[in-house]
């Protein structure tokens, strides 16, 4: 009974929250699954005479009152049935009920197949994971106001209550729409208010994890819990790239199917859409623009219109136009506008908690933000000159392994055949250098104060300068290969007198034909000669210029005169030598002759890119850049190095 009103009878209307089932804990000889029926998590919840509110379930062993569900508790077939016999699938295995780990769990049985044949159709749908969601139904017998607020919208706990019977729901109502009509009375007390109920009970639904299994012991719920939030954020980004709505979205993401299942609904959709649009992968009818095209349309036209700002040489679309001229705050207003939720009167402060507190499950603005600090993330990557550009070869990998280049030697020589004679065969020499990826990243916010700032050049500031430090780090890791003479394949330095491609002597005629004619003479690993021909002088910035002025054409007035390496060499310079020393020079081959330097990125990401999150602690949006690269010098007869002096 409540305790603020003694003359109050309870209030028996019944409460609705969704739970999980557990396909995989599934037992055989008794018919029985298990679940979770409660967390503690935060709902937001909305009544007519209060506003806006967060409930919060106590599971404390003195808050819940678990007498009717370990007596047996009916499973129903959807709440709000007539709950004769008929709507009686089953029931919960008595004394299954308990708290464990800060959540309700339990085991519900259900009836024999011969008894009840619709029982067993919806249990085979469970089996197979097509049903997933349940609802407990439950009373209220005492709320009491929290003194925390979020963002100005006050806490609610329940403090005392009584789960009361759980009904298979195959898809449980959506905890944006649940509103309850009652009136509160508030009674101030020396620690808290006291919130008792006068004409009902709260009626909504809560989303509780999905465990994979709940066996004794108990499992690593958290695990659990992480790879459900993994598989719903992998099946929404894949929705959100091919534009499909939010109904369909969250029946893949309630409907408990793997992100492989997933991606063929979405693909089998794309191509059921498609045709009936008379598309036709690309045939037919343009698509009609310059309208109110929902949530899909503002997808689109958002995201282009964001990079059209951030990026001007972004051509702007139909669609975008919509959206040009809008602020970020003004955009996030459009996004509940066309998903038909009413945030008239909200500040931007407001309005913002409220988009991040609800990007978990169904607001698209933290995504479409991130694809476009991505997209441009990597056009400014892409822009991005580099020096060692003439000297490299690219490759991807698929994994993170150890990968061996291999340097075939020459064919052997060829024989003269005498008549009848006989054809001798011959070997080929081998060498081998190995490498592997590496994983380099780095993460920052973008803080709500950016967002109602409506600050978009910071993100694009700083995505320039990511790209800036992705090419900085590739530039490092390449130039060390030549300057840090690593040891080769063969245990021999990349220079040395034994691979003979090391030299000495300052820029000029003498130096530059001792090392056209070291790169020359070179032969292979069967002793055959490769005539590698020099193609690059490689220098620190100190020397450039003296480089740049030795090849250089001449108009000699004697023939002792004539420089015979102008124009024979094309110069590249780079300030990481000058590091090492102003001094020594490099002079390379063509990586079209010769294997020089190999660099490598994971396939399918040939560059930075881009995750991003929401951070309730902090009110704003983690962005994280990785990059998968690697470089080694696979060949010493291709570079030849002067000391310079």
């Amino acid at each position: 009974m409540p305790k603020a009103v003694e003359d109050q009878e309870p209030q028996n209307e019944l409460i609705i929250r969704a739970a999980r089932l557990v396909p995989a804990s599934f037992n055989e000889a008794d018919r029985s699954i298990e679940l979770v029926w409660a967390t503690e998590n935060r709902v937001l919840r909305s009544s007519w005479d209060i506003g806006q509110f967060y409930e919060e379930l106590s599971l404390s062993p003195r808050a819940v009152d678990l007498t009717r569900l370990n007596a047996g508790a009916p499973l129903l077939n959807v709440h709000g049935g007539s709950y004769d016999a008929r709507s009686i699938w089953g029931s919960v295995v008595p004394g299954t009920a308990k708290i464990l780990n800060g959540e309700g769990v339990g085991r519900v049985r259900f009836d024999d197949a011969d008894n009840d044949p619709d029982a067993e159709k919806v249990l085979r749908k469970i089996r197979s994971g097509i049903i997933s969601g349940v609802s407990v139904g439950y009373l209220i017998h005492e709320v009491k106001r929290q003194k925390e607020e979020v963002d100005g919208i006050p806490v609610f706990r329940v403090t005392q209550w009584e789960p009361y019977e759980i009904s298979v729901a195959p898809i449980p109502a959506d905890i944006k729409s649940s509103f309850r009509s009652f009136s509160m009375t508030i009674k101030k007390t020396s620690e808290e208010n006291t919130i008792e109920e006068e004409g009902g009970a709260p009626n909504g639904t809560r989303v509780a994890p999905v465990p994979q299994e709940l066996p004794a012991p108990p499992v690593d719920l958290e695990k659990v819990r992480a790879d459900e939030r993994t598989r719903a954020k992998e099946i929404r980004s894949l929705c959100l790239k091919a534009k499909l709505d939010d109904k369909f979205t969250d029946a893949l993401i309630d409907g408990g199917l793997s992100i492989d299942a997933a991606r063929s609904k979405i693909l089998d959709k794309i191509m059921a859409d498609d045709e009936a649009l008379g598309k036709n992968f690309g045939s037919g009818p343009p698509p009609v623009t310059g309208r109110d095209l929902g949530a899909e349309g503002f997808r689109a036209g958002a995201e282009n219109a964001l990079l059209h700002r951030a990026f001007q040489k972004t051509e702007i679309t139909e669609a975008g136009r919509q959206f040009v001229g809008l602020s970020m705050v003004e955009l996030i207003r459009e996004e509940f506008r066309v998903r038909n939720v009413d945030v008239r009167g909200l500040s931007a402060s407001r309005l913002i908690g409220k988009m991040l507190s609800r990007a978990h499950s169904t607001s698209d603005f933290p995504l479409l933000l991130a694809n476009v600090a991505m997209k441009t993330l990597r056009k400014e990557y892409d822009e991005y000159a580099q020096t060692f550009e003439p000297l490299v070869t690219k490759s991807t990998l698929s994994d993170f392994k150890p990968v061996y280049r291999t340097q075939i030697g020459d064919a052997p020589v060829l024989l003269k055949l005498e008549e009848g004679g006989e054809v001798k065969y011959g070997t080929t020499g081998e060498g081998r250098e190995q490498y592997e990826l590496a994983t380099y990243s780095r993460g920052f916010m973008f803080t709500r104060q950016l967002m109602i700032n409506d600050d978009l050049n910071a993100l694009m500031r700083m995505n320039s300068g990511w790209a800036r430090r992705v090419r900085e780090l590739e530039g490092d890791l390449v130039w060390a290969q030549i300057t840090g003479n690593p040891t080769m394949g063969d245990s021999v330095a990349l220079f040395h007198a034994n691979h003979g491609n090391l030299g000495a002597g300052v820029i000029g005629d003498v130096a530059i034909t001792a090392a056209k004619l070291a790169m020359r003479k070179q032969t292979g690993l069967n002793g055959a000669r490769i005539d590698v021909r020099p193609a690059f002088i490689i220098t620190p910035v100190a020397l450039q210029w003296t480089a740049e002025k030795f090849m250089k054409q001449i108009n000699p007035t004697a023939t002792a005169d004539v420089n015979v390496h102008a124009g024979t060499l094309q110069t590249i310079s780079d300030p990481r030598l000058d590091d090492v020393s102003a001094l020594e020079y490099y002079v390379s081959a063509s990586p079209k002759q010769i294997d020089i330097v190999e660099t490598a990125t994971l396939a399918g990401e040939n560059g930075p890119y881009m995750d991003s999150e929401v951070d309730f602690d902090t009110d704003g949006i983690k962005m994280k850049v990785r990059h998968d690269f690697a470089a080694k010098v696979l060949d010493w007869r291709g570079l030849y190095k002067s000391t310079g002096a």
